[in-house]
């Protein structure tokens, strides 16, 4: 029988007992990580219902925020008003409309209105042709979208004028010379051809058709160049070189009949617009603004009304405002105070939705009319801070000035801030003249009660004791040694030709004398015109500085949202794209000491935790490996931005 062969009971029975010990240590294992797992699952269960908890919360306090909201309507707290704004805002952001450009009116055949027994009368054809040509010059109106020119209609001229004026007017086609003679004579400062009362409906037909273009969107801006002028015409009779008020009937006909609800009328001519005044003095919608020459009454049209306390009537209190300048030789300084202190604050508050000029340019050097001292220059700048109200919807109509030189040059500039283009440096500007700045305070002494913008002035009251340090303030008008002209035009005859104060021969010879001073202006001023208005930098390297913990405000999305909402709205095809570069040593070290330098490029060979240490060092600061790096790419980035503004090397570069 064969032998079995020998069992090791012993062996087997470690054997057996190390495997059951083996079972046991994993059943162990398996059940542990079945509880983490566990632990994991309601942990993630409580994240989760912590997320909806807050979200709900949100929603709660949103609600409640914007119950609050409608329920205080008339008045609503500053801050919910402005979370609800810029929700709205946020919600209805869309890809911007395509920039449009900038519409022109003119027409040669202005140039028929003129004076046949006058040749030395201010209001001549050169007005309209030189200023034109000045505009070829420079390479504008090949820039501009021309809009064709347009005959006012019947129906138009009634938005403002009587039927009388207008069959009087209309008749001028048919009379001979002496007729022509007989009918300006009953007017103030006019004259009249055969032609006139076709320029008149060409310059209003071709004004309301330049501010219908606008507001169809057609065009984002625009400029008339055209005459007769208009805005001393009043309802029922001629005056000032102006037949028909155009840009009044242009601002009656867009609140009565295009939805437009406010209108904006800049008046910028060194004479008053009292035609315009009057016919829009109850009437809210229009908001009528007129910087001009007055000297206390002593300057035309000489009248009570053209000073700083007449402000409206009824409805309409408030709504019209008068900047009488005391003085002559005013400059832009004095300009640029009235436009910072008074008209754009009243127009941000007015919010127009339509900008109508008045564009009168016998406020410029050189013009005998107004013996004021603004420059060119400074007529661009006026009209830049307009575009930046109604959406850019500026429609500039040209009126008075009768230095022909300085005339062409300030249309011009005009055309180019219409054009968006950089606005001319201007020297340093000194205070405005005590004459203006107390002209500034009387202004706000009588409009504060109608405007929230001019609550801030601590101006005296009427029943203090004490006095302001400017003269004016202190005086209620009128003077009592100035005589007013209240007289009309029906109550006597008119020269046949036009007379300054000085004579002929007197202006002919101040002219003169400031030519080279105009022309040392225009030598001086650089007309720059780049290839882009913006530039943009952006690189994703820089995404890279971010904390190690999540919810950090500094979150390298910032960047890469806005430039995604760059792309999303099409602004990035529009500006010129700007190389990224790391910034050198020498560059960081012109702020920063070297220590601090070296102390921030060996942030790479640090640990998480050295890291998070050194960054309680300063104040709402946190570091990791990439900041060194990101840092140099963000300054580097920022000063290649500089560079290509300064020194024009944008001009022979395209966009990436």
């Amino acid at each position: 029988m064969a032998e079995l062969p020998a069992t090791n009971f012993d062996g087997d029975k470690e054997r057996n007992l190390k495997d059951e010990h083996l079972s046991e240590e994993e059943t162990k294992v398996k059940e542990l990580l079945q509880k983490r797992k566990s632990h994991k699952e309601v942990l993630e269960e409580i994240k989760r219902k912590g997320r909806e908890e807050v979200a709900q919360k949100r929603e709660e306090i949103k609600s409640k925020r914007e119950e609050k909201v409608m329920a205080e309507n008339d008045s609503p707290d500053e801050e919910d008003y402005y979370v609800q704004t810029l929700s709205a805002m946020s919600i209805s952001l869309q890809k911007p409309e395509k920039v449009l450009g900038t519409g022109l009116v003119y027409d040669e055949l202005m140039l028929k209105h003129k004076n046949d027994w006058d040749p030395n009368f201010p209001e001549k054809p050169e007005r309209i042709s030189e200023p034109f040509k000045r505009c070829s010059e420079l390479h504008l109106v090949e820039r501009c979208i021309r809009i064709e020119t347009q005959y006012g209609t019947e129906d138009m001229v009634l938005l403002q004028h009587t039927r009388e004026l207008l069959e009087k007017v209309k008749s001028t086609s048919q009379m001979n010379r002496q007729q022509l003679q007989e009918f300006s004579q009953h007017y103030d400062s006019v004259y009249c051809n055969q032609s006139s009362y076709e320029c008149a409906l060409v310059a209003l037909g071709s004004t309301i058709e330049l501010m219908e273009q606008i507001l169809k969107k057609k065009i984002t801006n625009g400029l008339a160049i055209t005459r007769p002028p208009g805005h001393h015409s009043m309802n029922d009779e001629l005056c000032g070189f102006c037949i028909f008020n155009n840009v009044a009937i242009a601002a009656k006909h867009a609140v009565d009949s295009l939805g437009v609800k406010k209108v904006l009328i800049v008046d910028w001519d060194v004479h008053h617009g009292q035609a315009t005044q009057k016919m829009f003095y109850n009437d809210p919608r229009v908001l009528y603004f007129s910087i001009h020459r007055y000297e206390y009454g002593n300057y035309w049209p000489n009248l009570r009304e053209s000073d700083y306390d007449f402000i409206g009537e009824d409805k309409g209190k408030g709504f019209n405002i008068n900047v009488p300048l005391n003085q002559t030789g005013m400059t832009d300084k004095d300009y640029l105070a009235v436009f910072h202190q008074v008209l754009l604050p009243l127009a941000y508050e007015f919010c127009p939705d339509l900008i109508l000029v008045s564009a009168g340019y016998d406020c410029a050097i050189g013009c005998p009319e107004g013996e004021m001292m603004v420059s060119p220059a400074c007529f661009g700048h006026m009209t830049h801070y307009l575009m930046g109200l109604a959406d850019g919807r500026v429609c500039v109509c040209l009126e008075g000035g009768y230095c022909i030189k300085s005339l062409s040059e300030s249309v011009a500039l005009t055309l180019k801030a219409l054009l968006r283009d950089p606005s001319p440096l201007l020297p340093p500007q000194n205070e405005p003249s005590d004459s203006v700045a107390g002209t500034i305070l009387n202004i706000i002494k009588v409009l504060r009660p109608y405007w929230s913008c001019f609550h801030y002035q601590d101006l005296l009251e009427d029943d203090t004791e004490e006095f302001c340090s400017f003269e004016e303030v202190n005086k209620l008008p009128p003077r009592l040694d100035v005589k007013f002209n209240n007289e009309g035009n029906d109550s006597k005859m008119f020269p046949l030709t036009y007379t300054y104060d000085k004579e002929v021969q007197e202006v002919y010879l101040l002219q003169k004398k400031f030519d080279p001073i105009i022309d040392q202006l225009i030598a001086e001023t650089a007309l720059l015109r780049p290839p882009y208005r913006t530039c943009i930098v952006y690189d994703d390297d820089m995404r890279a500085h971010k904390a190690d913990s999540r919810g950090h405000p500094e979150d390298p999305d910032r960047i890469t949202r806005i430039f995604d909402k760059h792309v999303e709205l099409g602004l990035l095809e529009r500006c010129l794209r700007v190389q990224s570069r790391h910034a050198t040593e020498s560059e960081l070290q012109l702020i920063h000491s070297s220590k601090y330098v070296e102390e921030m490029k060996e942030l790479a060979e640090k640990t998480v935790f050295d890291l998070r240490k050194l960054a309680w060092n300063y104040n709402s600061i946190y570091l990791c490996q990439e900041t060194y790096n990101c840092a140099l790419l963000a300054t580097g980035s920022l000063l290649n931005v500089v560079h290509t503004v300064l020194t024009g090397q944008y001009v022979s570069l395209k966009v990436n």
